[in-house]
């Protein structure tokens, strides 16, 4: 890869000139470099195709949620400098929430314990779904949290006997249905 110096007509240029040279900036200095070559008949990796097919569910759903009348005055609203509607709702569908915390220090195992969770997401989370297991694996409940705007908060409704070994398993969901999980044991 060639280096350029002090060429003023070619110091902002970039791109592929004739499908035979590569004009491109690394750490601010421009380079020169022959076009890459491709195997056009190369098959991709399973990795590879499952990745191709996320890559389309993603814009898929970013050219569908830009357009919807549901949809896209959120995604407008969270827009930065330079970016659609689209680029927000393809970013939304491509990154799944984040479950963040469960605080289950006020959960006794009796109804009306509260437990609550923390969730995030790069533009919102919808839904949180709480579900409390036994030590042995057997569900004992679950259902849906409500939020302030800062924090989930889920209220018991049934009783469980036996806390040591139990596990809380806290589900946030965003627009596009993607799902972050977290679970944490007694």
């Amino acid at each position: 890869m060639a280096k350029i110096n002090g060429n003023l007509i070619m110091m902002k240029v970039s791109g592929m000139i004739g499908k035979q040279v590569v004009l491109k900036h690394r750490n601010d200095k421009p380079y020169i470099s022959a076009a890459p070559t491709i195997d056009e008949d190369r098959e991709p990796t399973p990795n590879q195709k499952a990745w191709q097919q996320k890559f389309s569910s993603f814009v898929a759903y970013g050219k569908v949620a830009a357009k919807a009348p549901e949809t896209r005055p959120g995604y407008m609203a969270a827009r930065k400098k330079g970016q659609s509607a689209y680029n927000v709702a393809f970013r939304d569908a491509r990154y799944a929430p984040e479950v963040t915390a469960i605080n289950a220090k006020g959960y006794t195992g009796r109804a009306g314990d509260l437990i609550f969770v923390q969730a995030k997401d790069d533009f919102m989370v919808t839904a949180v779904k709480v579900s409390i297991y036994s030590a042995s694996g057997e569900l004992i409940e679950e259902g849906n949290a409500v939020t302030d705007d800062i924090l989930w908060m889920y209220q018991a409704t049934g009783i469980n006997s036996e806390i040591e070994g139990s596990k809380i398993v806290a589900k946030a969901y965003d627009l596009p249905g993607n799902e972050g999980v977290r679970e944490v044991t007694l």
